[in-house]
């Protein structure tokens, strides 16, 4: 199950950015094609950069929130 992962921070001239983090099983690989996860169950951690994926994850989190605001469920941000 991959999982996206998400903080703000301030950089040192008080400026808000984004930290997206996603985080999935790493996989068996037999030749070209995945075979399932691991036998241990680890996780592998990518933080994300594409600033076109940030945004909607971003837009994603925002239409989360006002939904919540108004009562709805929705699912997650990945």
């Amino acid at each position: 199950m991959k999982e996206i992962h998400t903080s703000r921070y301030l950089d040192r001239h008080g400026t808000t950015h984004w930290l997206v983090v996603r985080e999935a099983p790493v996989l068996l690989w037999q030749g070209d094609v995945t075979a399932g996860p691991e036998p241990l169950g680890r996780h592998f951690f990518e933080v994300v950069t594409e600033l076109k994926l940030v945004a909607r994850v971003k837009a994603k989190l925002s239409s989360k929130h006002k939904d919540s605001r108004n009562g709805r469920q929705t699912g997650s941000a990945g």
